[in-house]
């Protein structure tokens, strides 16, 4: 039976990078991330009661207990003690614990994500979804309810950010394209007014799709054809990607834009040596086109978390969802990973087409691009082959970039 709890992060600093994880990771099923993005690129300075965590059983010391379920009532006293803890300014109204998650991230979330956690976002074909410790909550949203507008108030403030950041403006119309099918199910200039700011009304759209993919066929290099190193170092050795930096993350992003921030990033990933290692590696979707930024699906060369997915906010890691096996990866050999990050922002974890984890946080949007990253504490060990990444969100046209 799960147990929820509002509580502080914990800043772990016992591996060779240090993290933000939750306070009892041995009990931990899941977690939910109520922290602005400051917050999140805090390095272990700033601890506020932000974050939901859902336990395997009842443990001291947590936070503030709301109850076994998320139709567990919710008393006045817990009320009170969210309302000081999120610093909200008016009562909470929500009777039991689903209510209450909702209530925050509908009614007090801040879509831009710098003041407070960032809204619940919905697509007309799926609706509104919410998934913590295996548990899915879907709704169906019309035009009315405060998830459209906020979808629209976030790809505003993502837009905004992208323009003044220099994005190019084919990338950000084919974007607007998508989001128009994200949200009305077509495309047109009549929705133009209702969905681009107001100083950018005249960038237009376009339609969207795009795949990309990389089998890094090139000559040994310092350098990787077609991708950024973002943080330390990277090479190509036998038509391969593989670590040279060690015991810090390796961040590489793809240079090409997707058309939209519903995408997935696909990477087959292989541990030369397994045991006594620090090994972790996978992909990257939503990566920042200037920042290290984005989510992380990731194995590891363990057992009690084989598989994690974690936010990387310039820099600083919180992770946000582990999944167990019996046994630990195989040295030697290639496991496919895929991280797919739709509108919904339920976040699905896969390792050979069979999922591991299915967990909602929606802090990082707006970024249109891909990558991969990893750890490892010898030089080459960590090794990435076939990237692939696309658009979720159906399209008129495709356009592919292919590099090899």
């Amino acid at each position: 039976m799960p147990h929820f709890y509002l509580g502080a992060w914990v800043w772990d600093t016992t591996g060779p990078q240090p993290f933000w994880r939750t306070p009892r990771p041995d009990l931990s099923v899941a977690s939910y991330d109520y922290r602005s993005l400051p917050q999140c690129a805090d390095r272990g300075t700033l601890s506020p009661i932000r974050g939901l965590f859902v336990l395997l059983q009842q443990a001291p010391g947590v936070g503030y207990y709301l109850g076994d379920s998320l139709g567990a009532s919710v008393n006045p006293v817990q009320k009170t003690a969210i309302r000081v803890a999120f610093d909200l300014g008016e009562n909470i109204v929500a009777s039991d614990v689903r209510g209450v998650l909702l209530e925050l991230l509908h009614r007090h979330a801040d879509p831009t994500g710098q003041q407070r956690w960032k809204p619940l976002r919905m697509t007309r074909r799926t609706g509104l979804a919410f998934s913590i410790g295996g548990q899915l909550y879907r709704e169906a949203v019309a035009e009315s309810h405060p998830a459209f507008g906020n979808t629209i108030a976030v790809f505003q403030a993502d837009y905004r950010r992208n323009r003044a950041a220099g994005a190019p403006l084919a990338a950000l119309r084919r974007w607007t394209g998508a989001t128009m099918q994200r949200l009305w199910g077509r495309m047109g200039d009549d929705l133009v007014p209702a969905l681009l700011p107001s100083e950018y009304q005249n960038d237009g759209w376009a339609n969207p799709a795009t795949e990309i993919s990389s089998n890094f066929t090139q000559a040994d290099s310092s350098t990787i054809t077609g991708f950024t190193e973002v943080a330390n170092d990277a090479e190509v050795v036998s038509n391969r990607a593989q670590n040279v930096s060690t015991n810090v993350w390796i961040t590489v992003r793809h240079d090409t834009s997707l058309s939209t921030d519903e995408h997935y990033s696909q990477i087959v990933v292989n541990m030369a040596v397994v045991g006594n290692e620090q090994t972790g590696l996978g992909s990257m979707s939503r990566f920042a086109a200037s920042a290290n930024t984005g989510y992380m699906f990731e194995l590891l060369d363990s057992t009690t978390n084989r598989w994690r997915f974690s936010k990387h906010v310039t820099g600083t890691k919180t992770v946000l969802a582990t999944a167990s096996d019996a046994a630990k990866p195989t040295g030697d050999v290639d496991y496919t990973l895929r991280g797919d990050s739709p509108g919904t922002d339920v976040h699905t974890l896969k390792d050979g087409g069979v999922e591991k984890i299915s967990q909602s946080d929606t802090a990082i949007t707006g970024n249109l691009q891909a990558g991969f990253f990893g750890l490892s504490s010898n030089a080459g060990r960590a090794r990435w082959d076939t990237f692939i990444a696309a658009d979720l969100a159906a399209g008129a046209a495709r356009r592919v970039c292919t590099v090899t």
